[in-house]
């Protein structure tokens, strides 16, 4: 079993480079969709910021309600009026 590593051995030493254009390939091979998924989800980012910018204060609140949970009017006018 000591005969296939030397092989290799042999092999990397009498041609160097060739051995270094394939982990150069693979190295973009592996880099380059990480880089673009991580280029995807920043652009997604920031368009959503500038959308959500673009859009009148009023437009830009969220309603959360909850099934099940009842308040009485008078709560609920008392929060009306602080807003």
């Amino acid at each position: 079993m000591r005969a296939v590593p030397w092989l290799a051995w042999m092999r990397f030493r009498h041609r160097p480079l060739s051995w270094l254009l394939v982990v150069v390939g693979v190295a973009v091979a592996v880099a380059l969709p990480v880089v673009a998924s991580a280029s995807a989800a920043v652009v997604a980012s920031a368009e959503l910021a500038h959308s959500v910018n673009l859009l009148p204060a009023g437009q830009r609140s969220l309603i959360v309600s909850y099934p099940g949970v009842s308040m009485p009017a008078s709560e609920l006018a008392a929060i009306a009026r602080n807003w």
